[in-house]
């Protein structure tokens, strides 16, 4: 059947979600094996303790289901994105068949999220990272010995993309991201600079509970965003701060970290005055001093926080221009186009021939 079966996460804003979709967009037909209906984002600490104790029996259950769904339609590949959960074994049934597979691979290190994506991440015929380096340290740093190429992240048109306008500002400075060692350290060195207790400053994402005795009184911790409530909370912010994490640690390993992340995309797309982490990537992208701002340190991005609040001509200035550059490249319309390019090219699947 001219069709993909694609696995990932369906919620609104994920970027498995906003990548299937985008693929919709460009002629694809598309089934889904959405993830949540095996693996529920409970909260409940009593819902979380049966999914531990049931994990391997809903692994299994989830493997069967993707051979079984791909036995019925017959598609001509089956795409992964990320593919947390889908095994070595599952690949092999599926190339019995005859299915190619295909892993989008989203994160910075294949090695550091568990034992089954790690032994399953060189199985698959093509992997399609977003980051940069990986292509050339796939072999060589990882050990897997099948072809991976690069398709950089990029923004939902029809979630991140919000026409320049008058900003609804509520507070100076936002952060949307999970918490994470690196972020935390950032965060607790960034409030006790000069003047970083008077800014009114909100933290978006699951952890940063534990930070909440280092942070100044002005400084709120407001949970996780999803969906149409990130562009909201980005509109709301006269500067939103874009961090990455630099430290990667495996199995003690040091390995490279993120050049860039989703965050690189959308903000400018949502019209944010962005603040971004220093990289080359980065830098390649946007100019860091007419479009968005760079920081290597927590003093050095205090020092744009406060020229950025100071002169707000510049900022309006340099919102429109870093949106102005994104739009309509970095869409993920654009990358699903590319997507399909490198499939046909590949010789693995011509997703809109006949």
């Amino acid at each position: 059947m001219n069709s993909v079966l694609f696995s990932c996460e369906t919620w609104l804003g994920s970027c498995g979600r906003s990548f299937r979709e985008a693929l919709v967009r460009q002629g694809v037909r598309v089934d889904d094996m959405a993830e949540e209906a095996f693996f529920p984002k409970w909260t409940d600490p009593r819902l979380r303790i049966l999914v531990r104790t049931t994990h391997r029996m809903i692994v299994r259950e989830f493997q069967d289901a993707i051979v079984g769904r791909a036995e019925r339609l017959r598609p001509r590949a089956i795409i992964a994105y990320k593919g947390t959960y889908v095994a070595s074994e599952t690949l092999h049934r599926l190339r019995e068949l005859g299915i190619r597979t295909i892993n989008i691979y989203p994160d910075v290190n294949p090695l550091a999220h568990g034992k089954v994506l790690a032994e399953s991440m060189g199985e698959y015929d093509l992997v399609v990272s977003t980051k940069s380096w990986h292509p050339n340290a796939w072999r060589q740093m990882f050990g897997y010995r099948n072809r991976c190429v690069f398709i950089p992240h990029g923004y939902d048109p029809s979630l991140h993309f919000v026409p320049i306008e008058g900003l609804a500002a509520s507070c100076d400075v936002s952060m949307v991201a999970t918490y994470r060692p690196e972020y935390g350290r950032m965060i607790e060195a960034l409030a006790r600079e000069p003047g970083m207790a008077d800014v009114s400053f909100r933290l978006f994402g699951n952890g940063w509970q534990r930070l909440r005795r280092f942070l100044p009184s002005r400084w709120v911790i407001c949970g996780p965003v999803s969906g149409l409530e990130y562009p909201e909370v980005v509109r709301h912010a006269r500067v939103l701060v874009a961090p990455l994490t630099r430290a990667v640690t495996v199995g003690g390993r040091a390995y490279p970290g993120d050049e860039d992340t989703t965050r690189t995309y959308e903000l400018p797309a949502m019209g944010a005055f962005v603040i971004h982490r220093r990289t080359e990537r980065a830098r390649s992208l946007f100019d860091e001093d007419s479009e968005m701002p760079m920081f290597d340190s927590p003093q050095e991005l205090a020092e744009q926080i406060r020229r950025g609040l100071a002169d707000p001509d510049r900022r309006e200035a340099m919102r429109r221009r870093a949106q102005e550059r994104a739009v309509p490249r970095d869409s993920l319309d654009n990358r699903a186009a590319e997507f399909i390019g490198i499939l046909k090219r590949e010789g693995l699947a011509d997703l809109t021939g006949g």
